[in-house]
């Protein structure tokens, strides 16, 4: 063995550790140092009761050790064929602290040079167990780094011994330990370290097979335990985030994580934790969150990339301005996926059939549908358009709905009411959807209508998720309503009026039917279904495209028509009156109005609208003008006494 010379009074050498003596040259100085050289390690434990328990250990299962007694603790000598890093307060497989002292090769190839004290104000330290070294064992698994959370030393009864030595099996096989060095280390656990032992009955109880990793999982574990931890067994989550990014494909966007899988990125962060303890079943709630935290930081994307006009589906990618169909590909943040297969000639004569009965074989009323469910495969809102399905009970809105909600995937629909659209966080649900389906909305005024007209229309909305930063939502998608009355909206302009279909639903449907089929919505959502839905869907979007604009038929007209006097006391006045345009351009405004205030004390309307808005309503929808008119000539000569006031008149033709 080798020997160094040690500064008196401290642990450092005096002099560069190439140099070296014999036992002989140094026999005189009072501070010794011996070169731990290959194949060799010393285990250095300080503290005194845990240096005790690992020599009782080293004694009563005869481990060939050579252990040396040092002031304060003991040093044990093993061999060890892979190098360890030299550290202090590693904690070991058995849950005591250790210093560690090895032979190593430096990244440069050079040797590691180490040593450890033997010799301190002139008195060598006596060898406990003077095992040749020739003889020493190999440093034993539960000597080296493991790390966890467990310190078994003074478990007695009543400490929760049972519990705590099962989740730890989990612990050390996570750190990738056999199933026999597991059962090893908590039985020399339980024999020497707890204050306490467990009788051998409970100990074959918490080592049953039940309690252990399968060794497929094991062996996966296994392979890559080593690099997530350091030599102090350290847990390194940058490591261990960087190993599932390389295994999983993920992406964060707006501190969402989406994974991909079958096509798709899916907003789920949970596949993710569920991978996290695949590889390590021990890991724990803070190690997972620095984990989670790390991967969204890596993976974050500032603008994803995609294409409004491409349909992403079960069989690829269909491309809507090219007509074609091609592979699923993970560079477009596709984050949802129609439940469809393309298939130019796809046809379901039952869903045919239940299509053209809902809509009382009315040809256009149809195309309308075909032309909505194709728009709503879009991610864009540039037809501005939001649907209100609207009629009673029982005529076949529930099962257009339904088949809606199956083609474009549960996942990818949310189902926000007209009032929870003025809610931020509940706004910030429509990312990333391609439809919202507000069913059975109530019949209400929406007095604030402008973040309904900017998510129709795709602007910009602040929106945020609780405990999280606000972001700028660019809806794309497309809003239905299911409603049994339409509500009532504070905004009349036209700019509100040409945002709004009404789909009207006036067939209707009774278990007395001949054709009634209980079972309508299994049949109506089946694959083959769904995939002439997409077809189509596909059909209505190139009518829509083809024509510029949704195709506006009669009964939808009416429906329209119908709802813009009734959601409006002022045209409810002017249609109950009945006037003519020749009547309401023979007196003036201010007389009009006046009759309109009584008429809406008389029906029951608690608030009429103003006056200016009277004019703008009767003026768009009667299409007159306004014009101040002089009533009276006055003096002849001054004109004095003259009166002018206005009228509704015809508009001039241009």
């Amino acid at each position: 063995m080798k020997y160094i010379k040690i500064v008196p009074g401290k642990k450092t050498p005096a002099h560069k550790l190439t140099t070296t003596f014999t036992r002989k040259e140094i026999s005189d100085v009072d501070d010794v140092g011996m070169m731990v050289e290959e194949p060799y390690v010393v285990v250095d434990v300080d503290d005194s009761e845990e240096a005790e328990i690992l020599l009782n250990i080293i004694r009563g299962e005869g481990i060939k050790a050579r252990v040396m007694k040092t002031r304060r603790g003991y040093h044990f000598w093993f061999k060890t064929s892979k190098s360890i890093k030299n550290n202090t307060t590693a904690k070991v497989g058995l849950t005591l602290y250790v210093d560690y002292r090895s032979w190593g090769i430096k990244a440069n190839g050079e040797p590691k040079l180490s040593y450890t004290r033997i010799k301190a104000d002139g008195a060598w330290f006596d060898w406990e167990l003077r095992t040749p070294f020739k003889n020493l064992d190999e440093l034993p698994r539960w000597l080296r780094p493991t790390g966890s959370k467990y310190l078994f030393k003074g478990y007695s009864d009543g400490d929760g011994r049972n519990q705590a030595l099962y989740e730890y099996i989990l612990t050390l096989q996570s750190a990738g330990y056999t199933r026999e060095e597991a059962i090893e280390t908590i039985t020399l656990i339980n024999k020497y370290v707890l204050k306490d032992s467990l009788k051998l009955s409970e100990l074959e109880t918490i080592l049953r097979d039940e309690s252990f990793v399968d060794e497929e999982t094991l062996e996966t574990v296994n392979g890559n335990h080593e690099s997530w931890f350091t030599d102090k067994g350290k847990f390194l989550h940058n490591v261990f985030a960087d190993m599932i990014i390389k295994d999983m494909q993920i992406v964060t966007y707006h501190a969402r994580t989406y994974v991909y899988e079958d096509g798709y990125y899916q907003d789920t962060d949970n596949d993710i934790m569920l991978k996290m303890m695949e590889l390590f079943p021990a890991i724990s709630m803070r190690q997972r969150s620095e984990v989670m935290s790390y991967i969204k930081i890596i993976t974050h994307v500032s603008e994803p990339e995609s294409d409004e006009y491409t349909i992403n589906l079960m069989n690829g990618r269909y491309d809507l301005r090219k007509q074609r169909l091609t592979p699923h590909n993970s560079k477009y943040m596709d984050f949802s996926r129609v439940n469809a297969e393309y298939d130019a000639d796809a046809y379901d004569e039952y869903t045919h059939n239940v299509l053209k009965k809902v809509f009382i074989n009315d040809d256009q009323l149809f195309e309308l549908f075909t032309q909505i469910l194709g728009y709503s495969l879009c991610k864009n809102t540039i037809y501005q358009q939001a649907f209100f399905l609207s009629g009673g009970g029982s005529n076949g809105k529930s099962t257009i709905l339904e088949m809606v909600k199956s083609l474009i995937g549960y996942r990818n629909v949310s189902t926000l009411s007209l009032t929870d659209l003025e809610d931020k966080f509940k706004v910030a649900e429509l990312e990333n959807k391609l439809v919202n389906l507000g069913d059975d909305i109530p019949t209400l005024t929406i007095k604030d209508t402008g973040k309904f007209k900017k998510l129709v229309s795709g602007e910009g909305v602040t929106v945020e998720r609780k405990n999280q930063n606000p972001f700028e939502l660019n809806n794309y998608a497309t809003l239905w309503f299911s409603t049994n009355k339409m509500p009532s909206f504070g905004d009349k302009s036209l700019g509100m009026e040409r945002r709004i279909t009404i789909l009207p639903f006036n067939a209707t449907f009774t278990s007395k039917d001949k054709d009634f089929d209980p079972n309508i919505l299994e049949k109506v959502t089946t694959q083959s279904a769904l995939n002439y839905l997409l077809r189509l869907a596909i059909e209505g979007y190139q009518s829509l495209r083809k024509s510029g604009k949704f195709i506006v038929p009669e009964v939808v007209t009416k429906a329209n028509e119908a709802y813009k006097i009734e959601s409006s006391s002022i045209l409810t006045w002017l249609k109950e009156g009945g006037y003519s345009v020749n009547e309401l351009t023979h007196e003036p405004i201010v007389y009009w109005y006046q009759q309109y205030k009584l008429w809406c004390v008389e029906a029951g309307y608690q608030k009429p609208f103003s006056r200016r808005q009277f004019v703008n309503e009767i003026c768009t929808y009667v299409k007159l003008d306004t014009k101040q008119i002089r009533t009276g000539y006055g003096d002849d000569v001054t004109g004095k006494g003259s009166k002018r006031e206005y009228y509704f008149v015809e508009k001039a033709v241009s």
